[in-house]
Formats: structure tokens, C-alpha cells, sequence
């Protein structure tokens, strides 16, 4: 291992993981450098790439760029760790080889997490590009903590490309964990989320690249797997009991995809789930009001409800929806939303 060390130590530290990525890395480090905030150090470290990524990494010469070579690729978890043990920043940025993050990305989510110390992480609305262009659609998160702590019983409440994090608290929790690969960021955060807060900004501040490909995305079965079992676990730890897997695979990953469901059983267990995790995460967040935690948290659930509704052959849906009003607690589904689940596709 080679490192490049500048004498200054930084306010924050940019962790880019690359694995042959020559095609990439080039703008993902330019977007960095162009940063509106400064004080920051890059860390590009290569995780054995074969084609010649770190030459174009060597060719930048701005001091505040770190490059750790590895001789063999051992994984995206283990290049992450060894970031964040070399890291000198108190706050750790996150970015993957093939995006690129606005020039004032760092600088807003620096300032949020300043002025609020509850924050572990901050993230930020991604531009998704397909093959190096914009496609026009834009991926958001939850801009509340209670939003976060909600959709982290479903799915990632964060986007890890696009993260500024606390280094001494994801250090405090173990960092990144091997057992959860390809998936690793969405089981930090729920273990963050036991510590801290986490919220996302509603400015779009990283273009995410879903056409080139990343170790997550080409491993979609793994991934499905190591999801559903970070999913039960936080059901379950909410719920205080077991949670089958069916169930919250239906919940959190079927909802996604669509298709008809046939199987009404499953359905109603589904449903009933919804309205436990519901009524006992309202209970204890207390988020009763009006205000955004309240909303982001109602209409995520009220989303997938009506997902579940349509995935019924359209004969079942009025009784499928009379199962699901019998369950919800009372005045939680909208009339609109409602209309929304008879609707024809």
C-alpha cells in the first residue's frame, strides 16, 4: 500500500473506492476538487484495479489528494474500513468512482451537520444518469429523522454515494460490516440510526450513475438477500417479535417491482404487518402532527399500501381494500389515496 500524504489536517475527508473504473474516475475526482468548501482531503483508494485507473488518479497534482494502491482486490467493505482508519477528518464523505458530486455539495452538507451534533449523517437527493446521461429522474430521501428511522424498516434511508457522515460514531459502531455485503451502507445506517439521527437535504448534490454498474448492482440476488434479513431485523427490533420472511420481503422489496400477487393470504398478513409497524412507530415517535415527520412517514406508508392494494388481480381489490381499512388505524388512509388503489393501472 502507497499513500500520498498531505501535512494539513482537514475538516473532512472524501472516501472514493475504485475499482477499475478508468472510464469514470477521471470526473469523479474533478467533481470533488471543484468544490465550493476547501478544507478537505481525497482519499482515491485502489482496490487492485487492473485498468490503469490509478495512472489517471496520479495524473491530478492537488496536495490535498491522498492515493492508497492496494495490490489485490479485497471488496468495497474492507477498502471502505481502511479509509475511515486513514481518514483524518472528523466528517467522512462518501462517493463512488463513477459519479460526480455538485460543486456545493460538500459545503451544505458540512454546514448542516455543524450547527446540529444530534446528526450522524447527512445525504442529499442523487440525479440519476444512465450510461454518462441525465435521465430527468430524481431519487429522494427522507429530509426528517423520524422520515429516515420510518423507510429504514423497508429500505436504505440514505443514499451512500451521496452521504457525509460522523468518523468517530461510525467508528464507534464497528464500521461497515462483511456479513451484510452488498448491502453494507443500509445495515450502518440502521445501526447508526440506534445512535443518532439521519436525514437527507431535498437539494439534488450527486449525479448517480446506474448504467455503469457498481459490485451492488451486478450482485441483485445477494443483495436481495442480505435486504430482506437487514429488514427483518429492524421490523423485529421495533416490533419486539419474529417476522416472517415472505412477509417483509413482500413489504419491502416485491412493492418495488410490481407484478400481480395472487396469493391473498400473504396479502392480508402484509397488511396487518403495515398496520402493527405503523401503529408502534406513530407511538413511538410520537408523530401525530401535522409537520413533516408526521407527513413523510404517512405517505411512505400510505404508498405502499396502495402499491399492495394494486398488485391484486383487480377482482380482489375492494376486498382487498376492506381487509386493509379493517387494520390501518383509523383516518391513517386518505380518500385519495384511496381512489388511488381501485384505480386500473
Amino acid at each position: 500500500m502507497r499513500a500520498i500524504v498531505s501535512k494539513t489536517r482537514p475538516m473532512l475527508s472524501v472516501l472514493l473506492p475504485v475499482y477499475n473504473a478508468r472510464d469514470t474516475v477521471g470526473p469523479a475526482i474533478q467533481s470533488i476538487l471543484r468544490q465550493t468548501f476547501r478544507e478537505f482531503e481525497l482519499l482515491v483508494i485502489d482496490d487492485g484495479s487492473q485498468d490503469g485507473s490509478v495512472e489517471i488518479a496520479r495524473k491530478f497534482r492537488d496536495p490535498r489528494i491522498r492515493i492508497i494502491e492496494l495490490k489485490e482486490n479485497g471488496g468495497l467493505v474492507a477498502a471502505l474500513n481502511l479509509g475511515i482508519e486513514l481518514a483524518r477528518g472528523d466528517l467522512i464523505a462518501r462517493q463512488d468512482a463513477d459519479d460526480e458530486s455538485m460543486p456545493t455539495r460538500l459545503e451544505r452538507q458540512f454546514a448542516v451537520l455543524s450547527r446540529e451534533p444530534n446528526l450522524v449523517a447527512v445525504g442529499a437527493a442523487l440525479q440519476i444518469v444512465k450510461h454518462g446521461s441525465p435521465s430527468g429522474e430524481v431519487w429522494k430521501y427522507p429530509v426528517s429523522a423520524a422520515g429516515a428511522r420510518w423507510l429504514s424498516l423497508f429500505k436504505t434511508p440514505v443514499a451512500h454515494s451521496a452521504v457525509v457522515y460522523r468518523r468517530a460514531a461510525v467508528i464507534g459502531i464497528g464500521g461497515y460490516s462483511e456479513d451484510y455485503r452488498f448491502a453494507e451502507d443500509f445495515e450502518l445506517w440502521s445501526r447508526l440510526l440506534e445512535i443518532g439521527n439521519i436525514i437527507s437535504l431535498k437539494e439534488i448534490l450527486v449525479k448517480y450513475d446506474i448504467g455503469v454498474g457498481g459490485v451492488s448492482r451486478a450482485k441483485v440476488n445477494e443483495q436481495r438477500l442480505v435486504h430482506c434479513r437487514i429488514v427483518r431485523t429492524n421490523m423485529q427490533r421495533l416490533l419486539g417479535r419474529d417476522v416472517e420472511n415472505d412477509v417483509a420481503e413482500l413489504l419491502a422489496i416485491q412493492i418495488e417491482s410490481g407484478g400481480v400477487k395472487k396469493n391473498f393470504s400473504e396479502y392480508q398478513k402484509a397488511v396487518g404487518l403495515l398496520a402493527c409497524l405503523y401503529g408502534r412507530f406513530v407511538a413511538a415517535e410520537q408523530t401525530g402532527h401535522r409537520d413533516t415527520a408526521a407527513r413523510e412517514v404517512r405517505t411512505d406508508m400510505e404508498d405502499r399500501v396502495c402499491k399492495m392494494v394494486r398488485m391484486l388481480p383487480y377482482r380482489l381489490r375492494l376486498r382487498g381494500l376492506s381487509v386493509m381499512l379493517g387494520v390501518m388505524p383509523n383516518r391513517s388512509i386518505s380518500p385519495r389515496s384511496i381512489v388511488r388503489m381501485l384505480c386500473l393501472p
